[in-house]
């Protein structure tokens, strides 16, 4: 777990997150300093209390406490106003110091959040399409909270009841004696003995509530976007049943976590009270009835204090188990991706037109299969001309074109654009192409912010918008909605046909004025007269663009001036 904890320190947390926990880590050290002085000052209270005649001020204070103690007049009333500041004080500075701790922990945990996010995006398309996306889901929202609440939380907190417990003990040794400390850490021997005990447990129950949360994710993902297939099949009740069993693993899991939150605070108050009881006996035996009333009254401060920080460590180490599940699936997505890249700005300005794309000898596999789909291919594309993509299915249509956009990397083979060869074509191909994949994403935001896509509303040019949906034939709709273009879409365009859907995407495509064109089935969903002046619109747009189509569409095909035919994976 130690290991762990490191590990998150390291590699996950930034640097300015760490020299934040440090300070905070020596904050807490005077803090704790500061909690043992103000039970301290019960020692002096205790004493007048037992024998206000015979109290000396200047034996049981220090300067310059015994003059502000002497500035009053009147012992008592000049110790209890010690005593009402000091508190008042340290609830200023605890409320301060727990502000600011809660503070660091957020930002850690939004910073965490977005780096995971940024991993999953960026790491190998193949990893990805590999890694179930109801995981990563899972490790975008529970399993933050595990990772931020479970472990970083409970370890900056474990490290704060370290230093209260220390410096309450050093004051117990320094107003009494060192064999008083064979109580307490007589119960923190039994503290440190539950989390032993209950390590196991809390392990177990970390792994059911890991899978329990991530099947859970699983069933919503599936009924929900399999939503139309589960109603015509009146499939409800299975749905249900997936879902009951995933809550159950949640169930077990809650069960134990509150148990193992609240059985250690009941022992470990049993436990105080015996301490409390045993000092009482201890004081009998030293012959000390005339500073009982004191010594037994700092003693039982001290234990009443000693007991809430013994629970939260065990009940915060017992976090840190449970969480480790969760930390442990998102680190196999952390790791795959390398360093976070930066946005990749072509070489040259985006305005310079790429007019040729020429791959040679490219040769690939997926590395969980043995079977090799490319072997030794070259191929080439010309703006001016419109190049079809056929083949039968898994022959590597979606796969090429995944290569082709740079999205899957290819283990060997030579790019040329523009005839001249480069090493780095995934960043130098960005910002030239416009995609219309075969299944077209539709965010809940305006038409507006859809055709832009990645563009804050603000930048968003609105006639270049209108202007690409009209060449995407999708004007007539979209001006039929109640707000046009600034209507509000619902989540993956519910409430829009396939085919509307599909002409948004190319209005993405056309808004991004790019030299590179790609359809992927894009033409699947339109009926054939929206077809037609589609392909019509695509001719005109491929006059000074490279075109690239897949299609099993005879009519799409015949507007290709090149076609090429892949044949499928050779063992």
């Amino acid at each position: 777990m130690i290991k762990s904890v490191l590990v998150i320190f390291r590699e996950i947390l930034e640097l300015r997150h760490q020299v934040m926990l440090l300070i905070l880590m020596a904050v807490n050290i005077f803090v704790a300093a500061f909690e043992a002085f103000s039970l301290y000052l019960f020692v002096p209270v205790l004493d007048y209390m037992n024998n206000p005649a015979g109290f000396d001020v200047e034996k049981s204070l220090f300067f310059p406490l015994t003059d502000f103690v002497l500035w009053f007049g009147h012992d008592g009333v000049g110790l209890m106003s010690i005593v009402l500041a000091t508190f008042f004080l340290k609830m200023v500075i605890l409320t301060g110091t727990s502000l600011w701790k809660n503070t660091i922990i957020a930002n850690i945990r939004r910073d965490i959040s977005i780096r995971i996010f940024a991993s999953s995006i960026h790491q190998q398309y193949e990893d990805f399409v590999n890694t179930r996306a109801s995981k990563i889901m899972n490790n975008s929202t529970a399993g933050i909270s595990h990772l931020s609440n479970g472990i970083i939380f409970s370890s900056v907190n474990i490290l704060i009841e370290v230093f209260m417990i220390a410096s309450i003990l050093i004051m117990l040794i320094w107003n009494t004696s060192i064999l008083t400390l064979i109580v307490p850490l007589g119960v923190g021997l039994v503290g440190m003995t539950m989390i032993a005990l209950l390590r196991r447990w809390a392990a177990r129950i970390g792994q059911i509530r890991q899978a329990g949360e991530s099947g859970r994710m699983r069933v919503l993902k599936e009924t929900y976007s399999s939503l139309l297939e589960v109603k015509t099949y009146r499939s409800e009740s299975f749905f249900k049943r997936l879902l009951r069993s995933e809550e159950s693993k949640i169930r077990v899991a809650s069960i134990g976590v509150q148990t193992m939150s609240e059985v250690p605070k009941y022992t470990l108050e049993f436990l105080g009270v015996l301490a409390i009881f045993g000092f009482f006996i201890f004081s009998i035996w030293q012959n000390a009835a005339d500073e009982m009333l004191q010594l037994n009254g700092l003693y039982a401060i001290a234990i009443i204090k000693l007991i809430p920080s013994l629970n939260r460590i065990v009940i915060f180490f017992n976090s840190m188990k449970m969480a480790l599940p969760a930390f442990e699936d998102m680190m196999e997505v952390f790791m795959k991706s390398s360093t976070v890249p930066g946005q990749h700005r072509a070489a040259s300005s985006p305005g310079e037109a790429l007019n040729s794309i020429e791959i040679r000898k490219l040769n690939f596999a997926y590395r969980t299969k043995g079977e090799r789909l490319f072997s030794d291919l070259n191929i080439r594309f010309d703006a001016g001309k419109i190049t079809g993509i056929l083949g039968q299915s898994g022959a590597g249509k979606t796969t090429l074109i995944n290569i082709i956009t740079g999205v899957l990397d290819i283990q060997d083979g030579q790019f040329l654009l523009n005839g001249k060869e480069t090493g780095e074509y995934r960043s130098l191909i960005a910002d030239h192409l416009g995609y219309v994949a075969q299944s077209t994403t539709i965010f809940n935001s305006s038409v507006m912010e859809n055709v832009a896509f990645d563009q804050p509303l603000e930048s968003i040019d609105r006639q270049r918008v209108e202007a690409a949906i009209k060449s995407a034939e999708a004007w007539d709709f979209v001006q039929r909605l109640p707000q046009g273009v600034e209507t509000v879409l619902s989540d993956d365009g519910q409430d829009i046909s396939g085919g509307q859907r599909q002409r948004i995407a190319l209005a993405r495509a056309i808004y991004r004025n790019s030299s590179v064109i790609i359809l992927d089935e894009a033409t699947n969903a339109l009926d054939q007269e929206t077809e037609a002046r589609f392909l019509e619109t695509l001719v005109k747009l491929a006059e000074s663009r490279i075109v690239i189509i897949v299609s099993h569409s005879k009519d799409v095909m015949k507007v290709c001036d090149k076609i090429i035919t892949l044949k499928g994976p050779k063992a």
